[in-house]
């Protein structure tokens, strides 16, 4: 996990220095809602219960699975070389992404703020269908949208953002497989502790 951070905010800051926003004040805090953004919603301030109760039923597990040799060969048999999700498992998972981002306001009142909203919610499992749902639409963007792709994408060598723009976007709502539910707004010269959310 902490390796997927790391080249997440690698990619994320190189997207600002490429597309030119935020380069030297750029901070990026995420969290992980086990309960999905809707119910984390609904109740607030007791968002960090369900974490906290995930992150120690998962302690005895983790003990499990680190003792040498016993760990490896109950894994080994739990998921054998080859295997992965079983089909009704990838078929009932879901995916959501919510993104804030704030940047200083254009007027000159220190005491407001610009804020971006975005809001993508994937259908199936994140580790098998929403990924290779998102490789094929990014493969398809840059082989059939030639014509609304940024000019960087000549090269191949970039940030998804950098490469893809909004035509990915635009085929995650168009397609007829599994349709992505996707909302961006934005909000400009709000108080800076306002808190609503805003999904298009």
């Amino acid at each position: 996990m902490d390796l997927y951070r790391q080249y997440y905010r690698k990619v994320v800051q190189a997207s600002a220095i490429a597309l030119n926003y935020g380069t030297k004040s750029i901070r990026i805090r995420e969290r992980m809602l086990p309960l999905g953004f809707f119910w984390t919603r609904v109740v607030n301030i007791f968002a960090f219960l369900p974490v906290l109760f995930m992150m120690l039923a998962s302690l005895p597990f983790i003990a499990i699975f680190r003792l040498p040799k016993v760990g490896k060969t109950i894994v080994d048999y739990l998921t054998p070389p080859g295997s992965g999700a079983p089909d009704w498992m990838v078929e009932i998972g879901n995916c959501s992404v919510y993104a804030v981002a704030t940047a200083p306001a254009s007027s000159d009142d220190k005491g407001v703020v610009d804020r971006g909203y975005a809001y993508l919610a994937f259908e199936q499992d994140p580790g098998n269908a929403v990924t290779a749902q998102c490789v094929c639409e990014s493969a398809l963007a840059l082989l059939l949208e030639r014509d609304s792709l940024p000019p960087k994408s000549v090269d191949g060598f970039g940030t998804p953002s950098e490469l893809l723009g909004s035509a990915l976007l635009k085929r995650f709502r168009n397609t007829k497989i599994r349709p992505v539910k996707v909302y961006t707004t934005a909000n400009l010269g709000v108080a800076k502790n306002e808190m609503k959310v805003y999904l298009g």
